[in-house]
């Protein structure tokens, strides 16, 4: 197998990484209140929905791509919408600042979704280079003020966690918008 053929093969893992990340942190969070899973069992099965949902239609989001139109940019606005709601149910317990990491960016997958939806077929290569990049900026920006921030503050454990995992969203989503232009 040539070196091409490998990168070919790993490109869709890397193209995805961010998708998996938000994915998993979300699944982290599941994790962490399964300890509360009597009080809140259905914030516990809405939060694995979402995780497993991101990271299923990460993981086959090829095979879903041909088969159903528009599917990147029914993901990229289900996904969106799947953090925001995570974000509302942090916010309820009062888990202010991770609620706002999840309310920007599940508005910004949501700008992302409905973009793709409205953006003409000839146009979409272009722009999604573009947003991608912006988006990808975004990321990085947040994951380093939110841990700055937190390290100046409340040096929560989890906050590090998400704010790493946006700085390393924000880098991948960098990376990929400059191999497209």
């Amino acid at each position: 197998m040539s070196i091409s053929d490998r990168t070919k093969k790993r490109a869709p893992l890397l193209q995805n990484l961010s998708h998996y990340l938000i994915g998993f942190s979300i699944l982290a969070k599941g994790i962490d209140k399964l300890e509360h899973y009597h009080h809140q069992v259905a914030e516990v099965i809405i939060i694995f929905l979402a995780g497993i949902f991101i990271i299923g239609g990460t993981a086959f989001h090829a095979r879903f791509a041909r088969r159903i139109k528009n599917f990147t940019a029914t993901f990229y606005a289900a996904e969106g919408l799947a953090l925001f709601i995570i974000g509302w149910i942090l916010w309820e317990e009062g888990s202010s600042r991770l609620s706002y990491f999840y309310f920007f960016i599940g508005l910004v997958f949501l700008v992302i979704g409905i973009t793709f939806f409205v953006t003409k077929e000839k146009k979409k290569e272009e722009i999604q280079s573009r947003v991608q990049l912006w988006v990808g900026i975004t990321f990085l920006a947040a994951g380093i003020i939110s841990f700055i921030l937190n390290q100046i503050n409340d040096k929560n454990a989890w906050v590090n966690v998400i704010s790493l995992v946006f700085v390393g969203a924000g880098l991948m989503m960098i990376i990929r918008s400059k191999r497209k232009t």
